[in-house]
Order: structure tokens, then sequence, then C-alpha cells
């Protein structure tokens, strides 16, 4: 589909596929049943994007192993530790055992709020990860 036809009459999600693109990410607009963008970057957290309540929801799925979706004790454990040094972001394990991070960005788009927004949501990640290194090495794929 073309992207014009997803998000050109949405502002805040062009603002954002716009941004994301000059942060480096390779942006791919997807319209399942809504506009969707799916961000990739070679270095750092793949990000989908898609509006929510107003906003913008972020989410960053982390696959588990075969092996690490039958420990779903030690899957909240690192849950939790993502949890606790977030700043803008929650964690949560799906119904499949995988871990999805999330924050949300409200409707006005604001290019130097939604770069502190970015890094905030990347430097979560990175601190979450940094604080369940290990239980995250036994997890994910």
């Amino acid at each position: 589909m073309n992207e014009a036809n997803t998000i050109a009459n949405d502002n805040l999600l062009t603002s954002v596929k716009d941004h994301l693109e000059f942060a480096g990410y390779a942006v791919e607009v997807t319209n399942d049943e809504k506009p969707r963008l799916k961000a990739k970057h070679p270095y750092k957290t793949n990000l989908w994007a898609r509006r929510f309540r107003g906003g913008v929801l972020f989410s960053a799925p982390f696959l588990c192993t075969e092996e690490g979706k039958k420990k779903r004790d030690e899957l909240l454990r690192l849950v939790n530790l993502m949890n606790e040094t977030a700043a803008v972001t929650h964690s949560y394990a799906d119904k499949d055992n995988d871990l999805i991070i999330e924050g949300w960005y409200p409707a006005t788009y604001v290019k130097q709020d939604f770069g502190v927004f970015l890094d905030n949501l990347l430097g979560d990640i990175d601190k979450g990860f940094a604080a369940g290194a290990e239980l995250a090495k036994t997890l994910l794929a």
C-alpha cells in the first residue's frame, strides 16, 4: 500500500516517521488494520509505532527462545528489573511469553521533546538490559 494512503493525513505519525529516519532508522509504513510504523536500525533497538489513546505507542518486542518461554518466573523477574529502572517505558510478558517494552508519546509533536523521549525510551531499554543482563542472556533469542 502506498504510504500516502496510510499516514498522509496524520501529522503526528508523519513527524514521528521523519524524526526516526533522521535518527538513522529505516521506517516501513504498514496498514494492516491501522497505520503502523516499523522502524529498523543497524545497532539501536528496532521499534514499532502506532496511534494509541491520542498519542503514539512505541513497542519493542524481544522474542524468547523456546527454552526461555518455559521459564516464565525468570521472564517475570526480568520484566520487574526492566520496570525498576524505567523512566518512560513499561515492560511485560505477553501471551506467548515474549518480552514487550512499550512507551507512550503524547499527541503533539515537538522536535526537541520527541528527541528527549526517544533518547529516554532507548535509554530505558539499555538500562533494563544492563540490570538484567544474565537473565536476558538465558531467556532471549
